[in-house]
């Protein structure tokens, strides 16, 4: 299946579901190619935001860093979350969205196998299920790295698309009022997986210089 080949079909998945896209609105350049990042760099990424958002909620700097340190995970945090991790104290704003990169942790499971399906973004991935498939807190991490397997290719580039289309007809419905967004899809969750799919198909791109308007 060719690429046009590929996005025509979402159209027509979306269409069913009645979503439409607005072609004035911008996707993902398709001047570039989908490279899916190694399974190895999506595992350390889930780690890393697990990691921060226990420091959101209770605050363990010292601890959470040696332990980073340790698990040779340290240098692939971005330097925005380096910052984060030197503060005192965190916002409420740093709080909520380290928490809502709780969404991004279940796209990228997806992507690394470890869950099954991805439903619409309609309500917010249970976290406790989640934690089920990390490594327990502040234990080896090694083997979650080591094992982590990508899903192919074409299922990651037909998940990219599907969420960019998606996103951008959602924000048409919400910035023009152009009609009511379908199945009560929640635009914070999509905005979580919009942004970790496009760190995971970019992979030239860092953490902290993905943009909401690829």
């Amino acid at each position: 299946m060719t690429e046009k080949e590929r996005k025509d079909r979402i159209d027509i998945f979306l269409k069913q579901f009645n979503i439409t896209y607005n072609n004035k609105y911008p996707i993902s350049d398709t001047t570039k190619t989908r490279v899916i990042r190694d399974a190895a760099d999506i595992a350390k990424r889930i780690l890393i935001l697990t990691y921060l958002n226990v420091y959101s909620e209770d605050g363990r700097k010292d601890i959470i860093i040696r332990f980073l340190k340790s698990e040779e995970l340290w240098d692939a945090l971005s330097n925005g979350e380096k910052i984060l991790l030197e503060k005192d104290l965190l916002s409420d704003k740093d709080k909520i969205d380290l928490s809502w990169h709780s969404e991004v942790i279940h796209l990228m499971l997806w992507a690394i196998n470890k869950i099954e399906t991805l439903s619409l973004p309609t309500e917010q991935c249970e976290i406790r299920e989640m934690l089920k498939l990390l490594p327990p807190y502040f234990k080896s991490t090694k083997e979650f790295v080591q094992k982590a397997t990508t899903r192919s290719s074409k299922e990651i580039s037909d998940m990219a698309d599907f969420i960019d289309k998606l996103y951008w007809a959602i924000r048409q419905e919400e910035q023009l009022g152009e009609g009511e967004i379908p199945f009560d899809i929640d635009s914070n969750i999509l905005e979580e997986r919009y942004y970790g799919i496009n760190w995971i198909t970019f992979p030239e791109d860092n953490w902290d210089d993905i943009t909401m308007n690829k």
